[in-house]
């Protein structure tokens, strides 16, 4: 995503190319300031400010199944508005906790579910499946105004998880609760989900931390 720092080793043509063992240093040096919450996950946070909008970055990923599931949320608001920020967050499965974050528009995203929150009022919900040459096509969207009667309701995790098993949908971008963690955000900030204040079942959207996976098998999430 066009928001990660990227460290560079500059070599000038009067020194000497770095060795094997200066590249895998540099290539295992964490690209952000992650640091570790009491419950065994990591995450980060940082800003990109610039003269019209004030964007934040960050990311927590939680050990699972030998792997990493990871949140990424990231808000926009413009400079001196007084609104609730844009909110964008999405999730997936890394290797490892410091491999680069994983962003919708990536070519190793196949398809999934990806929401926002906008200024606190509205979510907006896709089930999404990316086509040949990176063509997106948007399946089921779901808008659902928030605190509004008749405004609507949002997914449950079991019709996401059956709608893209049942469309053959390559899940690279896996359910989250969007409404809490959104809220959560809008009503706090962005470095609220870097806290104790969110747990991977609020994350997930189960109280018993599982989801059905893509054969119908209940797994963790």
């Amino acid at each position: 995503m066009r928001f990660l720092v990227i460290a560079a080793l500059i070599v000038t043509g009067c020194h000497a190319a770095p060795n094997d063992g200066q590249k895998q240093a540099v290539e295992q040096t964490p690209k952000h300031p992650w640091r570790k919450l009491p419950d065994g996950s990591w995450g980060w946070l940082e800003a990109s400010p610039s003269e019209k909008f004030a964007n934040e970055q960050a990311e927590r990923c939680w050990p699972s199944k030998g792997r990493w599931d990871c949140l990424s949320a990231s808000t926009l608001v413009q400079v001196g508005d007084m609104e609730p920020p844009m909110v964008f967050a999405s999730r997936y499965i890394k290797a490892r906790y410091t491999d680069p974050a994983i962003g919708i528009g990536d070519d190793a995203v196949r398809g999934g579910y990806s929401c926002q929150s906008i200024n606190g009022k509205m979510i907006r919900e896709s089930i999404f499946q990316n086509g040949q040459g990176g063509t997106s096509h948007s399946l089921q969207t779901n808008d659902v105004l928030i605190g509004q009667q008749g405004g609507g309701v949002v997914w449950s995790p079991d019709f996401v998880v059956r709608y893209m098993r049942e469309n053959s949908v390559e899940a690279t971008l896996r359910y989250l609760d969007c409404l809490h963690v959104t809220t959560m955000i809008s009503e706090n900030s962005l470095a609220t989900i870097n806290t104790t204040s969110l747990k991977y079942g609020m994350m997930t959207g189960r109280d018993d931390v599982m989801l059905y996976d893509m054969e119908g098998r209940k797994e963790e999430p």
